[in-house]
């Protein structure tokens, strides 16, 4: 019979941190890249804060200065997806983007056009209490 398996809160907060810091691995600060669908069409990218996320607690980092970072969409399109890579290129985090609670990346709307504003307000990444079974 499959149980599944708690983490406590050190191995959380160091998964959570481990993930996290990869964005800033290369010392500089992260993006995130919104699309219509992964590798199609890019809306929108957003540079994150540096560093782009601060210590997790109880298995949760905060996105640092997200909301200081806006910027104007290069496309138009429907968000459907996104990354959040490292300066470099290195991909870290992806995601559905969508209106309301059952998805990655929450907007107001998913409607982008060319030369609108973009703005993330709050940003976490969580890593949960149960992460596998046995």
């Amino acid at each position: 019979m499959a149980k599944n398996v708690g983490l406590y809160s050190t191995p959380r907060n160091a998964a959570c941190d481990a993930i996290v810091d990869l964005i800033d691995a290369d010392g500089n600060m992260g993006r995130l890249k919104i699309y219509d669908t992964i590798d199609t069409t890019l809306l929108a990218e957003i540079h994150l804060g540096n560093p782009s996320f601060g210590a997790s607690t109880a298995g949760v980092a905060t996105g640092n200065s997200v909301s200081a970072n806006e910027t104007s969409a290069v496309n138009t399109g429907t968000a459907a997806e996104f990354v959040i890579e490292s300066q470099a290129g290195t991909r870290i985090l992806s995601g559905t983007v969508g209106v309301g609670s059952d998805f990655d990346l929450n907007f107001n709307t998913v409607s982008i056009n060319q030369g609108d504003a973009v703005n993330i307000n709050t940003m976490t990444v969580t890593v949960p209490e149960t992460s596998a079974t046995l």
